[in-house]
């Protein structure tokens, strides 16, 4: 009767679930404890237990239910053990009564106090996570049904509770995924009930040589090892989870890092990484006698480097949030030369330095102090989810703006990690360029800003000034940071570990390849603004433009005043003009044909070039006069026009286009770039699902990448030399990035690629990772030299086909249906939806426009900006 009952309730609770296939011989096999050990609800376990302890009572008065399950793992099977009278006739025999009789300790149970498993997580950091990084453990719920679809997985319930009760808990827990016939374990009469105290148990669980056991009963674990000797039991308490031994099992990592060691050798990579430059920059504007609030003090590091560059009689306010960290703040301080004021332990002062410290256990908000003339935030701005917030805290709590003063946030992350080399997919191991991504995509989803972007949007609309922006990457060696090595790789697993499953992706198979290489790069930015400082008045300034003076040779120098403009055309007062990395530098190198225009489709390029002569195409300012033939509302609008680097323009109205909203005046600079990026893709002719590269990330090469994402559904590659770049095509969303000189580019069998390195090399690796029959778009302008191909009998048998694209005229693949006006339409949109601010990693005044090109060509900065 009992058997047939069990076997209805399994076909009614199974019915739904498709069959189960079989897993891969290579599939790791885990195995999970119900009670206890998947999920954690005091009253449920206490209503079970005290129902269990009077079933014993019920049977056997003297026994201790307590003492049976501590023996034999189960208080039913101690008591099956015991001597017992027969039941009465007509009653049930001691086992079926237990499971599944009227008395049975499992007939109420409620249900109801099962919670679910996915915790809310604070919106900032706080207590012991907020001067470090402690990244939060996936949700088992999510984990564990991640697991039961992954094709390397094959997970298993044993429990000593009946299979009504494991049904119902799945249930409530919403894991509905794991009931499936073949994978739940448990006492039935089709074993004899059968515990998990007896080996037997595991007869039909998998002989896998790769297995873990997750049970809160060490009892267990030795008829489970009996069984499966290659087993790797996991005991389940309080100070260990589910939710930190299960990530662990599946990384093959024990591996904790400890507060205190992990800020010791991150302060010996932030040493490294800190731009000095903008370090002095900011010890130069204190004023005498300045008050410093140092707001995520940690082991004290940004006191450490502004010592010797303090003026005299400063005052420093170290606020920490975390109090374990006080021992070692001490023993920094007595190391500097501190030592504590009489009648103060938290006041410290030197004989060496003229600065007094002052230690304050709390969060930065919550520090009665004075308004202080400089705030300082290492590592700190991106553990707030909302840089809005965050800067409107500041001003609250310190009085930014109401003076003047500084803000200095040293090692901002800017959202994108990496490594060297990058690797591309290899079966289910993901691309390092798709792991990354979804590491930053973690820790946004935990609450970290990603958008270093948005902090420097977010402190300019509160009023400060931006006066220094230097990119300082974090170069982390295996060999040279063992310590910060481990707990990045830790990092990077833990929180990678449930979006690269959800994918159906390996990534424990990721963080062993990841353990091979040799460094690891996170891409920060050092921000300094200063509020509150008196402008002068504002005078007019002199007309002045960028010129071309000669090969490697430009300056700035001043224009004649403009005169009204002439018919049909605009005069612009400039606000950005962005540099062109590619055409531009042709220009600077002395690259160029004196024969042919520039651009016979612009008015403002009609003429040949010769020294000396002004150039640039991406500008934006602010309409100030419009001559006759020219609507009035141009007026006062903000424009982009196809005009030169210049703090005045005057402008052809066939040169200009009125900036739309929802467009950023910088990111309307980037209008030509992203017409030419999408012109480029046009002539692609890319199809959703095809394999394209895009050889060469520079400002049009990311910008590729970034529209065959957004537009096309391809599977893009990127291909880069320089790991700046290689970061941003990450983060712009390339699937695979590699290095233009890695073994694999040459086989990548690509249905398209476009290349736009502007050098020989990167055209011939282009053709080289196209497959037979597949398309290759050439996109950069070579100048006037000779380029090198090798083109043999290979290409000359792969059919492929080679495309000269050029942005000034609609190619001819485009059907007739496009015209230059609709193609500006879907690049204004594109420019609302990316990001492409970002990209600016030079951003300076045209007095250093001689420093800006030899920069970009030496390959130091993708994407420059002049402020006019």
């Amino acid at each position: 009767m009992h058997a047939l009952r069990y076997a209805l309730l399994a076909a009614l609770l199974f019915a739904p679930t498709s069959p189960t296939p079989s897993p891969p011989l290579s599939a790791t096999t885990i195995i999970l404890d119900v009670d206890e050990t998947l999920y954690h609800s005091p009253g449920l376990t206490r209503s079970l237990v005290d129902s269990i302890h009077a079933f014993s009572r019920a049977v056997s008065p003297a026994a201790d239910p307590d003492a049976l399950h501590r023996e034999h793992g189960s208080t039913i099977l101690g008591l099956s053990r015991l001597p017992c009278p027969p039941p009465a006739p007509g009653e049930p025999a001691l086992l079926p009564s237990f499971y599944a009789g009227p008395s049975s300790p499992y007939s109420e149970l409620p249900y109801h106090l099962l919670l679910p498993p996915l915790a809310s997580r604070p919106s900032r950091p706080s207590g012991s996570n907020a001067t470090g990084y402690s990244p939060s453990p996936p949700p088992p719920a999510r984990l564990l049904r991640a697991l039961a679809e992954h094709p390397l997985y094959d997970v298993h319930l044993a429990s000593n509770s009946p299979l009504p009760h494991v049904l119902r808990v799945l249930g409530h827990l919403q894991l509905s995924s794991l009931a499936r016939p073949d994978k739940i374990h448990c006492p039935s009469p089709s074993n004899n009930y059968t515990t998990k105290g007896e080996a037997s148990f595991y007869a039909k669980l998998p002989r896998s040589p790769a297995a873990h056991l997750f049970d809160d009963s060490p009892s267990n674990f030795p008829p489970a090892l009996e069984a499966l000797p290659s087993l790797r039991p996991h005991l389940v308490a309080p100070s260990s989870p589910l939710s930190s031994l299960l990530p662990a099992a599946l990384l093959n990592s024990s591996f904790a890092p400890s507060p205190s060691l992990y800020l010791r050798a991150k302060n010996a990579v932030d040493e490294r990484a800190i731009s000095r430059p903008l370090l002095s920059l900011f010890a130069s504007r204190l004023p005498p006698s300045p008050a410093i609030a140092d707001v995520g003090a940690g082991r004290l590091l940004m006191l450490e480097l502004l010592l010797p560059l303090l003026p005299p009689n400063a005052s420093y306010h170290a606020f920490e949030s975390n109090a374990a960290l006080l021992p070692e703040m001490r023993a920094v301080l007595a190391g500097l030369g501190f030592s504590p004021e009489a009648g103060d332990a938290r006041e410290f002062t030197s004989t060496d330095w003229d600065v007094t410290v002052k230690l304050h256990l709390a969060d930065y908000r919550h520090g009665a102090v004075p308004p202080p003339d400089a705030v300082v935030g290492c590592s700190f701005a991106d553990l707030f989810p909302s840089p809005a917030s965050l800067v409107s805290e500041l001003l609250s709590s310190f009085k930014l703006g109401s003076r003047r003063s500084l803000l200095y946030f040293p090692l901002t992350f800017a959202g994108v990690t990496s490594c060297e080399p990058l690797a591309p997919r290899d079966g289910l191991v993901p691309s390092d360029a798709a792991a990354f991504r979804a590491y930053s995509a973690a820790l946004e989803k935990q609450g970290h800003s990603m958008d270093v972007l948005a902090l420097e949007r977010a402190v300019a609309e509160a009023g400060g000034e931006l006066v220094g922006r230097e990119e300082t990457p974090w170069d982390i060696s295996r060999a040279g940071d063992p310590y910060m090595w481990s707990c990045m790789l830790h990092f990077l697993g833990t929180s990678c570990l449930l979006p690269l499953l959800e994918e159906g992706l390996d990534a424990s198979g990721w963080l062993r390849r990841l353990e091979e290489k040799s460094s690891l790069y996170a891409f920060n930015r050092d921000l300094l603004w200063e509020f509150g400082a008196s402008p002068e008045p504002p005078t007019p300034p002199a007309p002045r433009g960028v010129v071309f003076k000669g090969p490697r040779e430009v300056a700035l120098e001043p224009l004649p005043r403009s005169s009204p403009p002439a018919p049909r055309h605009v005069s612009i007062a400039t606000s950005h003009s962005l540099v062109s990395s590619g055409t531009e530098l042709k220009m600077f190198r002395g690259d160029f044909s004196t024969d042919a225009p520039l651009d016979s489709t612009l008015e403002t390029f009609e003429a040949p070039p010769s020294y000396p002569f002004p150039y640039g195409y991406s500008s934006v300012g602010v309409v100030t006069a419009v001559g006759d033939g020219v609507p009035d509302h141009y007026l006062g609008r903000v424009a982009f026009s196809f005009s030169p680097h210049a703090s005045h323009v005057s402008a052809p109205l066939s040169a200009v286009h009125l900036v739309p909203p929802g467009v950023s005046p910088l990111a309307a600079t980037f209008l030509p770039a992203i017409e030419t990026a999408l012109s480029l893709v046009h002539d692609a002719q890319v199809k959703p699902g095809e394999r394209v590269g895009v050889v060469g990330q520079g400002l049009i090469g990311l910008l590729v990448t970034a529209v065959l994402k957004k537009t096309t559904g391809a599977r893009v590659t990127a291909v880069e030399m320089l790991r700046e770049r290689q970061a941003m095509a990450i983060h712009l969303g390339a699937d695979e990035v590699v290095g233009l000189g890695s073994g694999g580019v040459r086989g990548m069998d690509l249905d398209a690629a476009i290349d736009v390195t502007g050098v020989g090399a990167g055209l011939q690796t282009a053709i080289d990772a196209t497959g037979k029959g597949g398309r290759v778009v050439i996109g950069s302008l070579f100048g006037e030299g000779e380029i090198g191909l090798r083109l043999g009998v290979d290409f000359h048998r792969s059919k492929k086909t080679l495309v000269v694209s050029q942005v000034s005229e609609i190619g001819e693949g485009m059907g007739g249906r496009w015209t230059k006006e609709r193609r500006f339409g879907l690049c204004w949109e594109l420019l609302r939806g990316l990001d492409v601010e970002r990209l600016v990693d030079l951003r300076v005044g045209p007095e250093e426009c001689q420093g800006v090109y030899e920069r970009l060509d030496r390959g130091k900065s993708v994407c420059a900006l002049f402020d006019w």
